[in-house]
């Protein structure tokens, strides 16, 4: 419920209306709940979909706030933009948009005679100190820092980069880094001499245009998308912009994530490349009716794309007979032929909202983008139990550690062992590059088989310092999945049910053929993909218990590695 008086909650609920009944805000925007500061009204209008000129007409009508396009007559006082002025009282916008650049420049304030007569009648519109403003006077993009930026971004692509770091030092200098297989890596390092008419406050301006933000304010985060047609594919780019203070200024810090651009459709299972079982696995999920699938990893470990994969193989086998909806935060990559939606939590559309509304809407399979609370996760194991197939994700460090995340959650270990019907973990670790990957011993190898028990007298692979030009000089060249799958049997339901702790459920678990990371990895280092380094950096860890797999294994858990590291 908002904290503000209710003169201007009231004020709140007529712009509301007033934007609602013009069409610049959608019906079901009616739930936008007031905010509890004025300053936020304004932006939360703004995320959830009014335009600058539907926002400046509705503050005229319910603020009767004169709106002048062509011209003003008779004498006036012009403030700091010129589309801002006053005479006979009364406060004139000669530009449309001039209103909401008012609102989100802070520098164009009025001077103090006219902020407090008119402070009352526009209540909604922030006032912001002068001494806390950061005044922009760069123009919103030049040509010259689009032709930088894509030259950046090409780059960028060229390497097969997966998110890119604008960092500024300053006006005329800045670094540019990328994350190239899971590592971030500098691009280069650039000064732009002001005779050039290009510096990094005038690119980062163009990079807010262009990616949907009002350009010079720096003082909060801001989100957008952009487009590029590149080498004839068009790519989507999601930008994010973290305000970074540098001596004593506030600048813009970039990340650009490329999230669609490098192949044309969705990836299917066959492409992905995944070991035979857990692809043999995921097409097993991909045939259920109903249960809960659960995916787990950190960011970056690949879910979605899994996810896409087995969306698109319940697709193909249903032959597009089957209702599919997804609940997203974002959408990352449109697929044909099923429903996605976006969440919004600023119109009250959280995961938990779309969810039940996505269940009044007939469907076959759910996607969850991410279980993040009680409500949720009650919410997604209700309908896996009604008859629907949901997939979701949960940040845990393995597949057992989903089943403690939905205890603590709320869930009833009876509903747990009822409803979900497997639960995988996975994560992205960097393949040796083929072309000057090694058998031998180094620093880092010797520091591996003295951590993971293995033996000394064996040749494993190592990634060859320096590496080749092939693999960009890191040893590596592209990055393969090391995934575990835990299917629910009747025997392990049954243990879930009765509330058993993880150490009894990995110990039932493995003596039915549970195969966990470090199984994979030893595989994957054996096939000579990967390194133990490799592994040892991406893959978490165990419990304390002996593992019946890996009995004759002498690789230890790392409990133990953790005690080696400490003494």
């Amino acid at each position: 419920m908002s904290t503000l008086p209710a003169r201007t909650t009231a004020q709140f609920e007529a712009l509301h209306r007033s934007l609602i009944a013009s069409g610049a805000l959608p019906s079901n925007a009616l739930q936008l709940s007031c905010p509890n500061s004025a300053e936020a009204i304004i932006p939360r209008l703004l995320r959830t979909g009014a335009d600058a000129e539907s926002i400046t007409l509705a503050l005229s009508e319910v603020f009767g706030l004169p709106i002048h396009v062509e011209g003003i007559h008779g004498p006036l006082e012009y403030g700091d933009h010129d589309s801002v002025a006053w005479a006979d009282n009364r406060l004139f916008v000669s530009d449309p948009f001039a209103c909401q650049h008012w609102i989100r420049n802070p520098h164009l304030v009025l001077p103090e005679p006219i902020l407090h007569r008119y402070r009352g009648k526009l209540g909604l519109i922030p006032i912001p100190a002068r001494s806390s403003l950061e005044i922009d006077s760069e123009p919103p993009s030049s040509h010259e820092a689009e032709r930088i930026l894509n030259e950046w971004i090409e780059l960028a692509i060229e390497h097969q980069a997966s998110d890119i770091h604008i960092t500024p030092r300053d006006n005329e200098s800045v670094e540019i880094k990328i994350r190239r297989n899971g590592m971030l890596q500098t691009l280069r390092e650039e000064r732009m001499a002001m005779s050039e008419k290009c510096n990094y406050r005038l690119i980062s301006n163009t990079l807010l245009t262009l990616s949907g933000n009002q350009h010079g304010v720096y003082n909060t985060p801001r989100d957008g998308n952009m487009e590029l047609p590149l080498r004839g594919r068009l790519f989507f780019i999601r930008v994010n912009m973290s305000p970074v203070t540098i001596s004593r200024r506030i600048w813009g810090s970039f990340t650009l994530r490329i999230v669609g651009g490098y192949q044309h459709t969705v990836q299917t299972l066959e492409q992905l490349a995944l070991h035979d079982s857990y692809a043999k696995a995921l097409h097993q999920v991909a045939g259920m009716n109903n249960g809960l699938f659960l995916l787990t990893g950190p960011t970056g470990s690949g879910k979605t794309t899994t996810f896409y994969a087995v969306i698109m193989e319940i697709l193909r086998r249903s032959k597009n007979q089957v209702s599919i909806k997804t609940l997203e935060d974002p959408i990352e990559v449109q697929v044909p032929g099923i429903d996605q939606v976006q969440i919004n939590t600023d119109i009250g559309m959280s995961y938990a909202a779309g969810l039940r509304a996505l269940l009044r809407a007939d469907p076959d399979v759910i996607l969850i983008g991410e279980i993040r609370d009680e409500e949720t996760a009650q919410l997604a194991t209700r309908a896996s139990l009604t008859g629907h197939l949901v997939l979701s994700t949960l940040h845990t460090q393995n597949s057992l550690g989903a089943i403690e995340r939905l205890r603590n959650l709320g869930i009833s270990p009876h509903l747990i062992a009822d409803t979900v019907t497997a639960i995988s973990a996975q994560r992205l670790v960097r393949q040796i590059c083929p072309f000057c990957g090694i058998h031998g011993r180094d620093s880092d190898i010797e520091d591996a088989c003295r951590m993971l028990g293995l033996p000394f007298h064996e040749q494993w692979p190592i990634a060859r310092h320096g590496g080749c030009e092939r693999c960009n000089y890191s040893g590596y060249r592209g990055r393969a999945c090391i995934a575990e799958m835990l299917i629910i049997t009747p025997t392990l339901a049954e243990c879930i049910s009765s509330n058993e702790g993880l150490r009894g459920l990995s110990r039932l678990a493995q003596e039915n053929g549970f195969e966990d990371f470090w199984v994979r990895a030893e595989q994957q280092v054996r096939a000579k993909k990967t390194t133990w380094a490799e592994c040892l950096r991406m893959l978490p860890g165990r419990f304390r218990e002996a593992s019946p797999v890996l009995e004759s294994n002498t690789i230890p858990f790392p409990f133990q590695l953790m005690e080696k590291r400490i003494a």
